[in-house]
């Protein structure tokens, strides 16, 4: 017998249709402990072609109800029955991230202020080390910008616990990072003490971690501030959710060129667009403005990085 805990209905289950537990592949959770629920006997007693017709349709073949094994004929009249709509519950890293950011829509007062950074010198700077042979990219300097925001504003580096907010000394930035269908935010640890380049290095150690399945749940823990950055896509505004327990998180937007008046003469330069997503019990508007403020401040001072 499995040692995994095991519900009540997934038990008679079971011991009904002689499926021996040991084999079934539990996807429950509470907490940190995993169990077998009645939605795994169901997966577990499909046939082969049943489990590759439901991943080919889109279906949750935990959803086609029978007793006895689920063959690819029950599958096909599940989806039938759909109206060709797809089926399905959340599981592994998209039920992680539900369960993640449903506790900061509940446990916090996220408001969100939208605003616009110059970035010309730092996207000039990024430019010239590009022309060098450097392998930078616009992330690593809103990092650098963004640690040493949160060096001046420590408020926005807070976090949650049992109840207590935790004002974190370290500056540890979880950079929200798409592996393919979940978001994954591994974490820079003391990201104010490192230099544009060696953020740089560890952005792309983490980038190539992610792609070959290798990030530890280690590497995204302690995290004290999350940046999502769309720079490569058309968004400009937009409102980043808040990762718990954290208390802020930043999101970048697109750089485009802006035409401006200076002394009377039309002028061009580069700009992007910040979204700030705040906790309101402990950050007020005028707080997250002025943190915004020194963020474009830092982007202006990227040489010095």
């Amino acid at each position: 017998m499995s040692k995994i805990p095991v519900t009540p209905l997934a038990k008679m289950m079971a011991a009904k249709e002689n499926v021996d537990l040991s084999a079934v592949v539990p996807t429950g959770k509470d907490g940190n402990v995993r169990f077998i629920n009645s939605a795994d006997i169901r997966k577990h007693r499909a046939t082969p072609l049943a489990k590759k017709i439901a991943k080919e349709k889109d279906v949750d073949i935990s959803f086609v109800r029978k007793d006895g094994k689920v063959t690819s004929s029950d599958v096909l009249k599940y989806a039938e029955s759909l109206g060709g709509q797809g089926a399905y519950r959340l599981s592994g890293g998209r039920s992680r991230i539900y369960e993640n950011l449903s506790k900061s829509v509940t446990e916090t007062i996220p408001y969100t202020l939208f605003g616009k950074a110059d970035v010309t010198k730092a996207y000039e700077y990024y430019l010239s080390l590009k022309e060098k042979g450097g392998k930078v990219s616009m992330t690593d300097i809103f990092m650098y910008a963004l640690s040493r925001a949160l060096r001046d504003n420590n408020i926005l580096n807070t976090t949650r616990k049992d109840g207590y907010y935790i004002k974190n000394d370290d500056i540890n930035i979880c950079l929200a990072t798409d592996s393919g269908g979940n978001i994954l935010t591994p974490v820079i640890h003391n990201a104010d003490r490192l230099d544009i380049s060696s953020l740089a290095a560890k952005r792309a150690e983490f980038l190539g971690k992610v792609a070959s399945s290798k990030l530890s749940s280690e590497e995204m823990n302690g995290g004290t501030f999350t940046l999502s950055n769309l720079g490569q896509s058309p968004v400009g505004h937009f409102t980043p959710v808040i990762n718990h327990p954290q208390s802020a998180i930043l999101g970048v937007g697109r750089t485009e060129d802006e035409i401006y008046l200076k002394d009377g003469v039309l002028m061009t330069r580069k700009v992007s667009y910040l979204s700030l997503t705040a906790d309101h019990a402990i950050i007020d508007g005028k707080v997250a403005a002025k943190f915004l403020k020194d963020m474009e401040y830092y982007l202006g001072e990227v040489e010095n990085g």
